[in-house]
């Protein structure tokens, strides 16, 4: 069998569309209709059935709110009990009223009584009089006769231009501080400072510090500084004479602390190293025949000699150089510790007075 090919036209290229496929369309548009039809007719069904079960669930609630029944308790009323008739005669000698006691007319109060019954009287009256009259002070209600005083309240003047109490002012410490002597130190203002109210500034950033340091303790490791003027960048001199504290408000400054004790302990050991030395060489080149010094006999409970002790031989070089060395000792072991507080160090100036600034300001 042979195959046929189309014909092709000279100077024309082939002609693809020619074996091309056809597909009717028309087959998968009814297939199309019929799938969306029943997938609309399946859910309308499905929810049919929810708004009829739904509609079924409440209403069965309400037939059972509306079944219930309430049981009303009904308490019975206590019986009154009859009681046998009472004889008249037993019923007034019952109700008979009771003799009164029998008053001596030669009772007489003592005179400690009356006085403490006068004195109750005449405080109650005061106390009356007192209540009446708002504008004078009673007696009986002060603070003295109770265990908790009272404060007074008042209105704090020039609210706009004051620094409180207990205010803190923090600074950067300018300069060096080193316990080993007392000396003077500043600090430079790092937050404004307002009014009570935070009205206005009172104390700008930069301003100078100035204040002066002792080391009181040895033994810890703290700098007490006592903060003594202010000086404001407007030219505001402030004498506010107020402790300085730590960055959490910690009464003194801490700071590097130093005891000092491998000099003190270092001291000690060449001191006795070099006394020992000394005592040596006496006992190892002094003359024996003329030895010069202290002999010290001990004797036992029977008086009887137990044993003789001879110091060794000693000059006054040696005793001179023993006494410088025991100097030289007592120094080094009394020598306080020092505390070192650098520069850059951020700390708390914690205001000891209220300062008004209103002479100074408008």
């Amino acid at each position: 069998m042979s195959q046929q090919f189309p014909k092709q036209t000279t100077g024309q290229g082939p002609v693809l569309n020619n074996n091309m496929p056809k597909l009717s369309s028309g087959l998968s548009r009814g297939v199309n209709k019929t799938a969306v039809a029943y997938i609309v007719l399946v859910s309308l069904a499905a929810i049919g059935m929810t708004l009829w079960v739904a509609s079924n669930a409440f209403s069965a609630d309400d037939d059972k709110k509306q079944s219930q029944t309430y049981e009303e308790v009904v308490v019975p009323e206590k019986p009154i009990l009859k009681l046998p008739p009472v004889e008249e005669q037993k019923l007034a000698a019952a109700t008979a009223p009771l003799p009164m006691p029998m008053q001596s007319d030669t009772a007489v109060a003592r005179p400690e009584e009356r006085d403490d019954l006068l004195q109750r009287r005449m405080a109650s009256q005061d106390n009356l009089v007192a209540a009446s009259d708002k504008g004078k002070k009673n007696p009986f209600f002060q603070d003295e006769f109770s265990a908790v005083k009272r404060g007074a309240v008042e209105a704090l003047a020039n609210a706009d231009f004051t620094l409180t109490r207990g205010t803190f002012i923090r600074c950067s410490l300018e300069t060096k501080v080193v316990s080993t002597l007392a000396g003077m130190t500043s600090c430079i203002v790092t937050e404004p400072i307002y009014s009570v109210n935070g009205r206005r500034l009172l104390i700008d950033k930069g301003s100078k510090v100035s204040g002066e340091y002792k080391y009181a303790d040895e033994h810890y490791d703290r700098i007490g500084i006592l903060w003594t003027r202010i000086l404001t960048t407007t030219g505001l001199d402030v004498r506010i004479d107020s402790a300085g504290t730590d960055a959490l408000g910690g009464t003194g400054v801490p700071g590097e602390y130093n005891g000092h004790w491998g000099e003190r302990l270092g001291s000690a050991f060449l001191v006795s190293m070099l006394a020992d030395a000394v005592d040596i060489g006496a006992q190892k080149f002094a003359d024996r025949e003329n030895v010069s010094g202290q002999t010290t006999a001990q004797y036992d409970s029977d008086g009887r000699l137990a044993s003789v002790r001879v110091d060794p031989w000693e000059s006054q070089t040696v005793s001179t150089t023993k006494k410088a060395a025991t100097d030289l000792l007592a120094r080094s072991a009394n020598r306080k510790a020092t505390v070192t507080v650098l520069n850059g160090t951020v700390l708390n100036i914690f205001a000891a007075r209220d300062i008004d600034f209103s002479t100074v300001m408008r």
